[in-house]
Order: C-alpha cells, then structure tokens, then sequence
C-alpha cells in the first residue's frame, strides 16, 4: 500500500517565478486533514508502506465436489424475492456457504484436485514445488475431462437451441401482452376496481348575442372489474440438484423457468377470455363487444379479392360502429390467428396479394397474429381502433407480476410459492373493436 495525504489551502492566483520556473498560483497556509493507505498515492512507490509479510502461510480456501450448484439452488430463489431476506433466511444462506468451503487447515491436509474446486490462490512457492503441482494438475484436468466427457452435458449447439426455444415461447405465451399492451392496475390486496372511460360529446348552434343553445361535455362511465390471484410452487430437493449438477443441468433455474411459464401462459389466456364467475373478461368475450359479424365465405375458400372484400366490410362496420369519426389513416390494429394469416397471402387476378393492398389502402394498419384467435368454434379476425380522441381503446391489466414468496425449507428439499394478479382486459370503447368469423 501507498500513502496519501490530504490537506485544505488557501490559493493564491498572483503569478510568478520562483529558480527561474513560472508559475501561476501558490498554496498557502496548509493544514493537514488526513493519511489514507491507498493502492497508488501522490508520492508513488517512494512513500510504499511495506507492511505485508510475503513469507507466511496462506490459507488456501476450496469448495466441496458440486457446491456450487448447491449453493446457487438457496441463492438463485432469493434473489428474486421484493422483500427483505428474514433472519432464518440469512442464516441459511451462511451456513449454506460456511458448509460448502473448506481449508486445508480444516482437514490437516490439501483436498484433492478431483474433490475441491479451488476458490482461492496459493502463495508464492519454490520451482520445485511449482513443478510438481503443475504435473498433479494435469493429471488431475486429464480426468476431469475424461469424466465430463463420460456425463450427459447440454452442447453449445444444444444450450443455443434451447435459448432460442425459450425466447420463442417466452413471447408465445405473452402474446396478448405484447399485441395489446399490459399495465399494473392496484396490488394484491385490490379484490375490485372500476375503470374511467370518458367519450367526448358536443353540438355546435348558430351564434346569437342571448342565444344559450350548443353544449359540449363528455360522457363518463365506471366499468367495475374483479381481479383474480392466483399461484404455482417450485419445488427441488438436494439430491435432485446434486444429480443434475453432476450432468451440468441448473435444475434450480428450469423449476423456476417453469414456475414463470406456468403463470404467464394463464396471464394471456386471461387477457384473451378472462375468469370464468367473476367480472373478469377478455379481449375476445367482454360482454360489452358489439355483436360479430361473419363473412360471405369461410377464408379458406376465398379468393384473395374475396378475403380483401370481407376486411374492407370490417372496416365499414367499425366506421359506422364510431360514427364516422375514423378514416382509412387511422392507426388500426388487424388481429387473426397464424391460420388465418396465411390466407392474408393470397393474391388477386394483378398478383398483388391482400396484405400489400390492405398496406396500400390503410397506410396505418397494423397485423398481428394471436394462436388463441383459432378455436373448434372458428376463425376470430378483429379490427380495432388503437387510439380514439386521446383514449385507449383497451389494455391488459394486472395487480401483480411474478410475486416470490418466503421460502420454505425442509428436511431435505425446498419449496416456494409464486403468483401474479389479472384484471383480465380493460375494454375502455368497445365500439372501437369490430369482430368477424371468417370460418
């Protein structure tokens, strides 16, 4: 370590020379504040404090066969956790480390390449030591490989595969979210609330000096919403872990991973459809939704002029459903299954296909695919309005995401609850969503 001190003066600015160097300001009336030991001080190596003594012993620290997956399945849950670790769970998390790593002092003896992982650095030893440890190393890694080898591992080729499949269905099972949007309305502990939706109104009259007619306002209204909470649990056992350890699977992090999926694949199909006995509803089944309309001829047997045509009657159907106060440059939002957007690919008798004139009519259409628009009762397609004098035509809701609870410990195994709150969505203009059967 290096010195470093600190100290306060008084600048003075008034230049000058001083054995024929200029200078620009000096400091005057210097007090000392403090010495700090620093790696590198002010006065460099010549102020070195040679305080260490490089000849002792250190203690070389390792960690037992596996641990580390061990002690990442008591970390990893906490990690997660909003609020503050509890005394037990603290205590947990020590003796989980203090049980893990041992010394050579512990044992009287160095532990064995293939039984510790080495955390810590050994001291500076002799040629002839660095010699021999360097063979036993080797041996050692020879091993090691041989038995890894031996084990059932992920590949590279593999752990890419399986990140693309997770990222996939990661927005597979969020599609709604994506597609609609999704806020935090409330806590857990909000069981109903209602919902603001206001509609601007307005007629206009000729103008006279005491005529009092044409009145502007809006129309208010409070759609009351239910919430519903719901949960899973995670459960791993410590020879569970240790087993997957050995196979260099993070078991922990798959029940998690699990637990998530679990929760958000019952978040969209809420946001979709809702909760059955509650007034918790869905973008597909809000009783407030104007009735559906079906098209002159399934998709799958329309001609791309045909499938064209039943698109354009939706939008005529959603320009009288909001009296006219929309145009085809207003940003709308088309929704069909993946099924149904295949037909959206076929062509007219000039080889244009339906997308690219739906582009060219509606230069602000937005499409996007749901998987649950696809049901045994039919193909739903639905036109919406995104935006209509400043309000929202919907949103997906919820009071909670992914809330970990205190882990429970057992004898030999560990289990945690999660769980996430729905509104379902929030329809705030209904009449801004046209709906259409199309098989």
């Amino acid at each position: 370590m290096e010195l470093s001190s600190a100290y306060r003066y008084v600048a003075d600015m008034t230049p000058g020379e001083f054995n024929g160097m200029r200078y620009d300001g000096v400091m005057r009336d210097i007090v000392g504040n403090h010495v700090a030991l620093v790696d590198v001080g002010r006065a460099g190596r010549d102020v070195v404090v040679s305080d260490a003594d490089p000849f002792s012993e250190r203690k070389v620290m390792k960690l037992k066969k596996g641990a580390k997956a061990r002690i990442k399945s008591v970390l990893e849950p906490l990690m997660a956790q909003d609020a503050e670790l509890s005394p037990d769970e603290l205590l947990q998390v020590i003796g989980s480390l203090n049980n893990e790593v041992q010394t050579a002092e512990d044992d009287g003896e160095e532990l064995p390449p293939e039984d510790a992982e080495e955390v810590g650095t050994d001291e500076d030893e002799t040629v002839e030591d660095e010699d021999i440890e360097s063979e036993s190393e080797e041996v050692a890694t020879d091993e090691d490989e041989t038995n890894e080898s031996e084990q059932p591992q992920e590949q590279p080729a593999q752990a890419q595969d399986r990140a693309m499949m997770k990222i996939a269905m990661d927005k597979a099972i969020a599609k709604a979210a994506e597609v609609f949007g999704e806020m935090k309305k409330g806590d857990w502990t909000t069981e109903t609330a209602t919902f603001m939706t206001v509609e601007p109104t307005g007629e206009v009259s000729s103008y006279g000096d005491y005529n009092n007619n044409g009145v502007s306002g809006v129309n208010v209204n409070f759609p009351q919403r239910q919430s519903y909470h719901y949960q899973v649990f995670t459960r791993w056992g410590e020879r569970e872990v240790a087993r997957a350890g050995e196979a260099k699977i993070d078991y922990v992090a798959r029940v998690n991973e699990a637990s998530i999926n679990a929760l958000n694949r019952f978040q969209n199909k809420t946001y979709l459809f809702g909760v059955k006995g509650l007034q918790n509803y869905g973008v597909l089944n809000d009783p407030s939704l104007p009735a559906s309309t079906a098209a002159a001829k399934t998709w799958a047997n329309s001609t791309g002029e045909e499938v064209y045509e039943s698109i354009r009657k939706l939008f005529q159907t959603l320009l009288k459903q909001t009296s006219g106060k929309i145009d085809m440059n207003t940003p709308l939002l088309l929704v069909c299954s993946p099924t149904a957007s295949v037909d959206l690919t076929k062509t007219n008798q000039y080889n244009v296909n339906v997308i690219d004139q739906l582009k060219k009519n509606f230069p602000n259409l937005r499409v996007e695919t749901i998987p649950e628009y696809s049901a045994t009762s039919g193909e739903t397609v639905q036109l919406i309005v995104e935006e209509l004098d400043g309000q929202r035509t919907l949103d997906c809701a919820f009071t909670e995401k992914m809330r970990a609870h205190n882990m429970v410990l057992e004898a030999s195994s560990i289990k945690q609850k999660k769980s996430q709150g729905t509104w379902g969505a929030i329809i705030y203009r209904p009449f801004c969503i046209a709906s259409m059967t199309v098989s």
